[in-house]
């Protein structure tokens, strides 16, 4: 059971009636029986859910939020946007653009003294959305006049009874869809711990989920790998029947990632679950669908790490390849948590491998793939990029402390591009000679964005950077405790006038991190700022471009 037990979602639920949740049809086929004492199903759902109650224009949900929850519909009427160009005019997030070259040079002399200045004119409006700052809902997204919405633009209905929500939750990817509500509505709001732990216990229910993961998203999954992409349509058919999704981990790592790391960096490799064991008798190719899983071998007592993978990259495609009895080469085990499509060896043997073109090549798993032992250096480097997980980030923030002259002209460019206020820290976890900074890496699996009330911190869908909305944050702190590298800072924020904002007698806080310097031309404004080249941002997933730039230092 890969699902630990999380602080309640909302304690209120254990004062609810149950019964119009349990009748929903997600759970009308699960079997009470097969649920252990402590865990039933009803344990299961106080823990794990919640019931919410919407206004009528609420948004529920936003196309390209990171969310893991899936909700049921338990009174009311929902509307979901169909046409996602049509959302950009409802919902439409802030578009950065460059700025001209004059424009940055006054910014010189521009600087405000004072730091962290908010100006009246960041109202929290914008397309027909509005923010609704109520206690007794929570602070949410609304539209003011839904009929309009739904009467200008094309809409699906969603009636009492219906689920959504559950490719997001189940695939941890952004939502694919806003969902408003045209009425009041009550709805259950059922997380991701949850969702695993009844599917785990119930053979039906997990043969529900499964069968609807299948439907709208495996085939896509399986198309975005390169053995994949070429195959016809009836052939991808028998795959998506055959395959198996599995999940290995925690959804929430960060939790336990943390206590892993309190009790000691060198011992974090044994409490990664395992989803294959080296020399285990090979019967599925494993491809990963999101997150990350290490890729070890046994070395005396313990296991020496070699590798990684990501999205996209397969475990014992080369062993498949190349063995006539195939038995896993490596260890494999998620790195805080790690989706992987299991195709049964048969399979594809008899409709993927007789397709393969003569010259293809297994891309490698390891950084040494055939090549000669990596250097006592190089281990410790791979070890400390993927204990701590650095390897999540697109754009992580290395200083070779070699060549740093400590002369900070990265933090003065940073804080001359965002008004006097850096949007880093010079300082971080390092390794040999090489440091980590605390800058926001723009992960490629942004635990940041869950739980944002508001939506305020969300990846840009073409861009990939990870940004905040100043105009939607609160100042509730949720991304900052997500947050397992210390990268967003809750700071106090400032009128025009250099007076200090406060919310009763406390001083209003808000979120801030590093946003890449999307209105800058050339790019971030820290890396170009170094003299010494000591300072570069690297997606980490580009193991040639940064094994070339360790390699120079």
């Amino acid at each position: 059971m890969n699902a630990p037990y999380a602080p309640p979602f909302d304690p209120d639920t254990q004062n609810q009636d149950l019964e119009p949740v349990l009748a929903l049809p997600l759970f009308r086929a699960v079997n009470e029986a097969n649920f252990p004492p402590g865990s039933s199903l009803r344990d299961i759902l106080v823990r794990h859910a919640r019931v919410r109650h919407c206004r009528r224009g609420d948004i529920v949900v936003r196309r390209g939020d990171y969310g893991h929850t899936v909700f049921g519909i338990l009174k009311g009427r929902l509307r979901v946007l169909v046409d996602p160009g049509v959302e950009k005019l409802i919902t439409a997030r802030p578009v950065f653009d460059h700025k001209p070259w004059f424009t940055t040079l006054l910014q010189t002399w521009r600087t405000p003294n004072m730091p962290e200045i908010r100006h009246d004119e960041q109202a929290n409006r914008f397309g027909f959305a509005r923010l609704r700052r109520a206690e007794e809902i929570g602070s949410r997204l609304y539209l003011e006049d839904p009929e309009t919405v739904i009467t200008a633009f094309p809409t699906r209905v969603l009636v009492e009874g219906q689920s959504f929500g559950m490719i997001a939750a189940l695939a941890r990817s952004a939502r694919t869809a806003t969902v408003f509500a045209e009425s009041d509505a009550t709805l259950l709001e059922l997380r991701w711990q949850g969702l695993q732990e009844i599917r785990y216990r119930d053979v039906h229910f997990r043969k529900y989920l499964d069968g609807l993961y299948g439907s709208r998203a495996l085939a896509n999954h399986l198309l975005e790998s390169v053995l994949f992409a070429t195959l016809e349509r009836n052939v991808l058919d028998v795959l998506t029947r055959e395959t198996e999704f599995e999940t290995y981990g925690s959804f929430e790592w960060t939790r336990t990632f943390k206590q892993a790391m309190a009790r000691g960096v060198s011992t974090i490799i044994e409490y990664e679950p395992v989803v294959v064991d080296e020399g285990q008798p090979l019967d599925h190719l494993l491809v990963v669908c999101s997150g990350f899983a290490r890729v070890s071998v046994r070395h005396g007592s313990s296991y020496r790490t070699e590798g990684f993978v990501a999205r996209n990259e397969m475990i014992g495609l080369e062993e498949i390849l190349t063995q006539e009895h195939p038995v896993y080469r490596h260890r494999v085990s998620a790195i805080g948590h790690v989706d992987v499509l299991k195709v049964p060896v048969e399979v594809l043997q008899a409709h993927v491998l007789p397709r393969l073109s003569a010259d293809f090549t297994p891309r490698p798993v390891t950084f040494r793939e055939g090549g000669p032992p990596l250097s006592g250096r190089e281990q410790a480097l791979i070890d400390f990029f993927i204990d701590n997980r650095f390897i999540n980030g697109t754009a992580v923030m290395l200083i070779d402390l070699d060549r740093c002259t400590e002369c900070d002209e990265c933090v003065r460019a940073c804080s001359l591009v965002h008004d006097n206020n850096p949007r880093f820290l010079r300082h971080g976890r390092d390794c040999t000679n090489i440091m980590v900074a605390n800058a926001c890496m723009h992960c490629v699996d942004p635990v940041c964005l869950i739980g944002c009330p508001t939506g305020a911190i969300h990846r840009l869908a073409q861009a990939g950077r990870v940004v905040i909305d100043e105009t939607l944050c609160i100042g509730c702190a949720t991304c900052a405790d997500s947050c397992p590298y210390d990268d967003i800072r809750m700071v106090e924020i400032r009128d025009s006038d250099g007076r200090p904002l406060r919310n009763g007698r406390q001083p209003t806080l808000r979120a801030t991190k590093c946003d890449l310097c999307p209105d800058v031309r050339g790019g971030p404004a820290c890396q170009r700022a170094c003299a010494t080249e000591a300072l570069v941002r690297i997606d980490m997933r580009d193991r040639y471009t940064l094994a070339r730039w360790l390699a120079r230092s």
